[in-house]
This record gives C-alpha cells, structure tokens and sequence, in this order.
C-alpha cells in the first residue's frame, strides 16, 4: 500500500465505523474527571460523569501552615457526606482544639446555633479512664474532639471520621457523628466519640470548614466523599 492512502477503496476497506458518540469527526476528549462509558442506546461510545454511590469530593494534603481547610461541595446529588481525615497536626499543642463550622453561600455560619457533645477515653500501659467531656449548648462552632489535641511529635498525627447528615435538607438540621483516635504527647491512646447538629433558621448548609481553635494545622490529609 505504499503511496495509497487509505481513502483508496483499492487499497483499503473500513474496518469499523463508530455511530456517534466519541468517534464523531471532531474528536472531542469530554471534560475533566469524565470517562468512557457505552451510551444509553449501546450504540456507541462516549464520555460522561462517572456513576457510583461514593464519589470522592475533595482532598487537601496539608504539609505546610494552614489557618483552616474550606471546602463548598455539599449539594442536592448525595444524601450523607463522610469526612475521613488522615493524620492531622496543630503546629503546637496549646488550644488545639478541632473544630468545624457548616457553611452557606461561600462563607461561615457563626451564629450561636451549634450544639455539641464530644467524649474521649485514654490509656495507657498502667491506667485507663473515662475522659474529658465538652458540652456547648447553642455556640458558635462545632467541636470535633473533646480537649487539646496535645500530639505535637511528627510520628502520631489524629485520625477522625464523621458523616454528615441533612446537609441539604431545609427543614432538618444538619447532623454530624464521628469517632477519632490520637496518641498524645503525654504517652496516652486517646479514643474520641462525638458529634454535633446546627439549628440555624435556614438549616441548609453547602460546605465545611475544618481549623483548630487556636493555632493552624501543620501537617494532615482531608478527604470528603458524596454518599448516594
């Protein structure tokens, strides 16, 4: 076939010819993040959103001094939201306390309408207790964890997940249920349960945002998937 192109039938014969989708003269590569899947009519290829009932959101890799980790992913497309992170540092110890607040429309609710229960349990090679207990009954904020976050040793970071609930919903508050673990400095396995709602009047909320009280983060990893 030298010096045939292939659009000389003497020489060459179609071997397949796509009905739409992808394989259009004018070949388009879809958009960020898609894939490609069989159409609905199983007639040809195309790209299109991934389809599963747990999506991964957003990630934040923190290896530097962070005030606090804002992120606006929350819509009517997933019921329940799960939030895992990995790990996560204050630059120092003192007033560590984690915390989150829900946001609407690209900015934080601060009214005093967040109600809180957090409790931790400790251990250690000779003792054990029941722990800390924080209870804020209409704040400004949402509690996390129950006291200091006191691991400041670059060997334990925290681990903490919660779900949260109703995000979208505008006549049931938003709900948060979480557990963590952490080894603090003071040579303790630290065992965290807690969780949180917001009463606000409107009760829809579209973010998050995630900040130690006191000081930044300095080191973490955050993760928020969208649960179908």
């Amino acid at each position: 076939t030298t010096g045939n192109v292939p659009t000389n039938a003497t020489y060459w014969n179609q071997f397949s010819a796509g009905s739409g989708g992808i394989w259009n003269s004018g070949l388009s590569l879809g958009t960020a993040n898609q894939v490609v899947r069989v159409n609905s009519g199983a007639s040809a290829l195309e790209f299109g959103d991934l389809s599963s009932d747990v999506v991964l959101l957003s990630t934040d890799n923190i290896t530097t001094s962070t005030a606090s980790v804002s992120r606006d992913v929350f819509s009517s497309t997933y019921g329940v939201y799960k939030v895992v992170i990995n790990g996560i540092q204050p630059v120092s110890a003192a007033n560590s306390n984690l915390h989150f607040r829900f946001r609407r429309s690209s900015a934080d609710l601060t009214d005093s309408n967040y109600y809180n229960h957090a409790h931790q349990a400790y251990w250690n090679n000779s003792t054990n207790a029941d722990g800390v207990h924080n209870e804020t009954w209409g704040g400004d904020y949402g509690r996390i964890m129950a006291s200091n976050h006191k691991t400041s040793s670059t060997e334990y970071g925290a681990n903490y997940e919660f779900n949260i609930y109703n995000a979208n919903s505008s006549s049931i508050v938003p709900q948060i249920v979480g557990i963590g673990t952490l080894y603090d400095d003071n040579g303790y396995h630290r065992h965290l349960r807690f969780s949180s709602w917001y009463q606000g009047t409107n009760k829809d909320v579209n973010g998050i945002k995630i900040y130690f009280a006191g000081v930044n983060i300095g080191s973490g990893n955050i993760k928020i998937y969208g649960l179908k």
